[in-house]
């Protein structure tokens, strides 16, 4: 039996697989049982992905900047082929362009929910209606903390202008 609704597919022989956001799944002719396995196959794709993050977390030198190891091609790219093997388990074609894509796009999605929140509490909301995230791996990305901080920035415009009082005009 097939059948095919949006980012799900059908598979005859069973097999149970996860790539990236489809799910192939087994028909046996009940939507439940579909759904049942589609959970499952979601929550395999979520295991592997928390897992990934945790292997990220552990490589400093992709993310945390004032790191020596940061500017270290060598470590870096040990770094990205760990993640690499462990995205290949979600997407058997992946490589070291798809893993940036997939960090890049993770941290994209934190840095949108800490911006949700933030503007919630700037604008006076009530503690009830402060935003929650429904993002379930936001949590794991608590170890960027300060990263994402821009730097303060500084002006150079006072020291113009106190080199302006010092020329005299005639």
């Amino acid at each position: 039996m097939f059948a095919h609704e949006h980012k799900r597919a059908c598979v005859p022989s069973g097999e149970l697989a996860c790539h990236s956001s489809q799910f192939l799944i087994v028909c046996d002719g009940g939507r439940s049982r579909a759904r049942f396995i589609a959970k499952m196959a979601s929550r395999k794709c979520n295991a592997t992905l928390e897992k990934f993050i945790e292997i990220y977390k552990s490589e400093g030198c992709l993310w945390r900047v004032k790191c020596k190891e940061y500017h270290d091609r060598d470590k870096r790219s040990t770094a990205y082929e760990k993640l690499k093997t462990k995205l290949k388990e979600l997407e058997p074609t992946a490589t070291k362009d798809d893993v940036i894509k997939k960090i890049n796009t993770l941290r994209s999605n934190v840095r949108r929910e800490e911006k949700k929140y933030d503007e919630s509490v700037k604008s006076g909301a009530s503690s009830n209606d402060i935003y929650k995230t429904t993002l379930w791996y936001f949590e794991l990305f608590d170890f960027i903390g300060a990263q994402d901080v821009p730097r303060s920035s500084r002006s150079n415009i006072s020291e113009i202008d106190e080199n302006d009082s010092n020329i005299s005009i005639n």
